[in-house]
């Protein structure tokens, strides 16, 4: 095999990948969106999409790429846009890791910039 540890034994269980319910993708998404906002806004998420995810380069897995459009509920068209990614697999060889800064605060602006 490749020398990795952790890539031998994900291979030797031969264990088929187990997706993660509808339910479980959501709440992963819930919980990185409230992270990620303050204050009274509306959030409105995009269906996500399979996807292959790599970004270390160590690792392929299946993903699911969402969107998340934040507005102010009492109207106008100032939004904000938020784009991620959560591990597709329950058995997932290595966990997706964002960037998420706590001093980040998401307002709606408008789109396009004026």
């Amino acid at each position: 095999m490749s020398g990795d540890p952790q890539l031998e034994r994900i291979g030797s269980q031969q264990t088929p990948a187990e997706f993660r319910s509808d339910a479980e993708v959501y709440d992963e998404i819930e919980g990185i969106l409230k992270q990620q906002i303050r204050g009274n806004v509306q959030i409105q998420v995009e269906k996500p999409n399979l996807v292959y995810y790599g970004d270390d380069g160590k690792y392929v897995q299946p993903a699911y790429f969402f969107t998340a459009v934040f507005s102010n509920p009492q109207g106008g068209a100032d939004k904000s846009y938020f784009a991620g990614y959560v591990t597709a697999l329950k058995n997932s060889p290595e966990a997706i890791q964002m960037s998420r800064d706590p001093n980040h605060e998401i307002q709606p602006r408008p789109y396009p910039p004026h």
